[in-house]
C-alpha cells in the first residue's frame, strides 16, 4: 500500500510551522529582553547623579537667571557636559524646591504671629476684666458701654453728692431750702446759686466763725 502524499505534505508543512512558531516566540522574548535594557539604561540616565561641580556651576547660574533661556541652557549644558534636557530639569526642581522653602518660612512667620496676636489678645481680656475705674476705684462692668462713659457717670454722681452737701450747709446756715431749679441734671457739672443767697451764706458763715471763700 503507498503512503498518502498528502498526508506526508500536510506533516511536513506542520512541522515547518511550529518551527517558525518557536523562532518567533524566540525572537519576540529577546526583542522584550532589549527592550528592558533599553528602558534600564535610559532610567539610569535619567536620573543621573551630577557632579559637585556641575552642581556648584549650576547654582552660580541659578542666582543670575533662574529662567534661562534656549540659548543658555545650551551653552551651559556644553560647558558641562550635560544634556540641555537635563539642565532644563535641574532648573526646574531648583525652583521647585526654593518656592517650598519659601512658603513654609511664610507659614512659619505667619504662626509665630498669630501666636503673638492670641497672647496680645488674652492679655487684653484679662486687663479688661481686672479694670478699675480711676476715679471711684470699683471694678468696671462692661454691659456695652465704654469705660469712659462710666467713669463720667462716676464723676457726676460724685459732684451731685457735693452739691447736696453744700446744699445742706445753705439750708442750715441761710434758713431756707435751695429751690427746685438750682440743682439739675443739666447742671451738676457746674451747680448755680443766686447771688444774694451766696452773700447771706457767707455773712453768717462768718459770724459762725467758718470762713468760706468760694464753694
Amino acid at each position: 500500500m503507498l503512503p498518502d502524499m498528502n498526508s506526508t505534505a500536510s506533516g511536513g508543512d506542520e512541522s515547518q510551522r511550529k518551527r517558525n512558531d518557536g523562532i518567533d516566540n524566540k525572537s519576540s522574548s529577546e526583542n522584550l529582553d532589549n527592550n528592558s535594557i533599553n528602558n534600564q539604561e535610559l532610567k539610569r540616565k535619567r536620573y543621573h547623579r551630577h557632579t559637585p561641580e556641575q552642581i556648584q556651576e549650576m547654582e552660580a547660574c541659578f542666582k543670575q537667571h533662574p529662567h534661562p533661556n534656549h540659548n543658555q541652557r545650551k551653552e551651559l549644558s556644553d560647558k558641562l557636559g550635560l544634556e540641555p534636557l537635563q539642565v532644563k530639569f535641574w532648573f526646574q526642581n531648583k525652583r521647585t524646591q526654593l518656592k517650598t522653602w519659601h512658603e513654609h518660612h511664610k507659614n512659619s512667620y505667619f504662626r509665630n504671629e498669630n501666636n503673638k496676636l492670641r497672647v496680645e489678645n488674652m492679655r487684653c481680656r484679662e486687663d479688661l476684666i481686672n479694670a478699675r475705674c480711676r476715679a471711684c476705684g470699683r471694678a468696671i462692668v462692661v454691659d456695652g458701654k465704654s469705660s469712659n462713659e462710666h467713669c463720667l457717670r462716676v464723676e457726676n454722681a460724685q459732684l451731685r453728692e457735693q452739691i447736696e452737701y453744700l446744699a445742706t450747709i445753705l439750708v442750715k446756715f441761710v434758713g431756707k431750702p435751695l429751690e427746685n431749679d438750682v440743682i439739675t441734671p443739666s447742671s451738676t457739672a457746674s451747680p448755680t446759686i443766686d447771688t444774694e443767697t451766696v452773700r447771706k451764706f457767707k455773712g453768717k458763715a462768718e459770724d459762725g466763725g467758718i470762713f468760706i471763700n468760694e464753694l
